[in-house]
């Protein structure tokens, strides 16, 4: 972002103790003033203030400058930091979006609500070009004598990731969990939890829940993240592999005996989807692959070659394969027969996995809101999804 400092009137100042001296500054350009002055100004701005402060007693090569931009309500809506140290450039963008207002019900009839306001940040930070961190932050508070404030904090970086959750009161904090993950920039979705911490028994057994971990992933890893998290809750011997794909079908995924669970986003919108929709789906293929597995495993135990497996498997176990793997071989897609597939004892089976994985995600969530009460849907799901109908009707399946 270019500017051309000599337009903006020179401040006289001293440098501080600390080093630092504001050498320009402008307050309350219009965004036609900025525009001529070589800034880029985002969509909504209506006025736009602009300084440059040097640092280190060495303001030719030590400076930082910063541009903010307001709304018609004098809101902050977003604010570029440029900080020069050198040939070393880190640029700091903040976007502020303030919430739909919400209230939350005091007494089951509804005859007494608290009003809740809240405010969204994104943070993306960039050193010599790339992205070196993304933050994402929202911030409840109630209209209370004793506001309480709710704060959430997810951010990611090229192998790591991390999701804090707290309440304060009066500036101190009453409840809190902090979770933090190791990622690989070459598989994304996959993870590892390094270290969880939280201030009571309650919320760390939420923190520690793996299903916890989409709530930190951007909406395009969500569904490797939930398949993944189901499969780390079924305990494979080999865990299968998350293949995500996109094509124009009624198919929403299936399991591939190569040891794959394919999910179907079928477009680029298909990520915007009702995020339980795929939940659903990814407990439903989980159950398909666990079943495979144990069909597997069952067989190889009969060779005798391993009879430590032979133990493994109770009579039901062993009743459940037997009719599962008759199903297999009696398959009969949807589009040939719906009332045959939709009876099918292998689909039956994978039906009850999608509904597992389904109470498991809404038990996190109410095990959440009973924790942190006032927080605002945006803090959990995408912010077009507080509104959407579709995303509505997924909680009938309550």
């Amino acid at each position: 972002m270019a500017v051309y400092f000599n337009l903006i009137k020179t401040v006289a100042s001293k440098f501080n103790s600390k080093g630092a001296k504001l050498l320009n500054r402008a307050v309350g350009l219009t965004p036609d003033e900025a525009v001529k002055m070589g800034i880029h100004v985002p969509k909504g701005t209506t006025s736009v203030d602009v300084s440059r402060v040097g640092r280190e007693f060495n303001p030719d090569k030590h400076y930082t400058d910063i541009f903010t931009f307001r709304n018609n309500d004098e809101d902050l809506v977003t604010q570029y930091i440029r900080k020069i140290d050198g040939d070393n450039v880190v640029e700091t963008k903040r976007q502020i979006q303030r919430l739909a207002e919400i209230d939350v019900d005091l007494v089951e009839d509804g005859s007494e609500v608290m009003n809740i306001y809240g405010k969204k940040i994104r943070t993306t930070v960039r050193e010599n070009g790339p992205i070196k961190n993304v933050t994402d932050e929202t911030f409840t508070i109630t209209e209370d004598q004793v506001p309480t404030l709710t704060h959430s904090k997810r951010t990611i970086s090229p192998n790591n990731e991390s999701l804090l959750i707290e309440e304060k009161q009066n500036g101190k904090v009453r409840k809190y969990l902090f979770n933090q993950y190791e990622t690989d920039r070459f598989a994304p979705g996959d993870f590892i939890l390094k270290e969880s911490e939280a201030s009571s028994d309650a919320l760390k057994e939420i923190a520690e829940n793996n299903f916890l971990l989409p709530y930190v992933s951007s909406s395009s890893r969500f569904p490797r993240r939930i398949t993944q998290a189901a499969i780390e809750d079924a305990n494979f011997i080999v865990d299968p592999k998350v293949q995500i794909y996109r094509k124009a079908s009624s198919t929403y995924g299936y399991y591939s005996h190569d040891g794959k669970v394919n999910i179907n986003i079928k477009t680029k919108q298909g990520l915007r989807q009702p995020r339980e929709s795929i939940v659903d789906t990814a407990g439903h293929e989980v159950e398909h692959a666990i079943w495979d597995e144990k069909s597997c495993n069952y067989h190889m135990s009969k060779t005798g070659m391993f009879p430590d497996m032979e133990g493994w498997f109770t009579p039901e176990e062993i009743a459940t394969i037997k009719k599962y793997e008759l199903a297999i071989d009696n398959y009969v897609p949807p589009e040939v027969d719906k009332k045959a597939y939709w009876e099918n004892f292998a689909e039956v089976t994978a039906r009850k996995g999608g509904k597992r994985a389904l109470d498991k995600y809404f038990a996190l969530e109410d095990a959440i809101t009973k924790e942190f009460p006032f927080t605002h849907p945006a803090q959990f799901h995408r912010i077009e999804e507080v509104d959407d109908m579709a995303w509505f009707n997924t909680l009938l399946r309550k």
